[in-house]
């Protein structure tokens, strides 16, 4: 049986374009209030304001549903060992390639708890859309039907993900932090590449623990 999704297609896009619009509503009207404009240019200020913030609200609604969607059509399917291995890889390497180029463009900040934390972010947020799309991905790789109904998350997702996600992007920001930086070269590409590995892993770390 197929399974089916709790909202209907086109929810998302809706629901983001209706907090955008609420959003937009607040902004304009605060924004007329501090640049202090007449009564007339009011209505205008406000409706633009909601067009705007309706618009990114409904673009953000779709991607959301897109990857929703797609994570709920990877998790029907057990793909085999290589078609994992392989869309763990991409996920990991993604979310790596994201914390190194971090790594490089705060090297230089003086504010090294700053720069360590950007870093160990740029991990986490680069892995948790890897870990939604990695069971997709191999699924896709590896052309393989649907087993059943998509399995959903078990509770440890809210009580283990959080600290493995904490584990690995501390580890980031721990070999970071007060770490002497070594001299432009060949020795500050290793640095970089080291402080920046544990990402490779947090994707498939992340799913594992849900």
């Amino acid at each position: 049986m197929r399974a089916r999704s709790p909202f209907p297609a086109g929810a998302g896009p809706l629901l983001g374009a209706a907090a955008g619009a609420v959003v937009g509503v607040v902004d304009g009207a605060r924004a007329a209030l501090v640049f202090g404009v007449d009564a007339r240019s009011i209505v205008a200020v406000v409706a633009l304001a909601v067009a705007v913030d309706a618009l990114a609200g409904w673009a953000l609604g779709a991607v959301v549903e897109l990857v929703g969607r797609a994570a709920r059509w990877g998790r029907r399917a057990r793909a085999p060992l290589g078609a994992r291995a392989f869309a763990f890889l991409v996920a990991g390497t993604l979310a790596l390639t994201a914390t190194i180029c971090t790594v490089e463009a705060t090297l230089s900040r003086h504010n090294r708890y700053l720069a360590a934390g950007l870093a160990a972010l740029a991990a986490v947020a680069s892995a948790v859309p890897g870990a939604l799309l990695a069971p997709a991905l191999a699924r896709l790789v590896s052309r393989r039907g649907a087993d059943g109904e998509a399995r959903p998350p078990g509770p440890a997702l809210l009580l283990v993900a959080p600290p493995v996600a904490a584990l690995l992007g501390g580890a980031i920001f721990a070999s970071l932090w007060q770490a002497p930086l070594p001299a432009p070269g060949a020795a500050l590409a290793r640095f970089v590449l080291r402080v920046s590995a544990p990402a490779l892993v947090l994707p498939w770390a992340l799913v594992r623990a849900a």
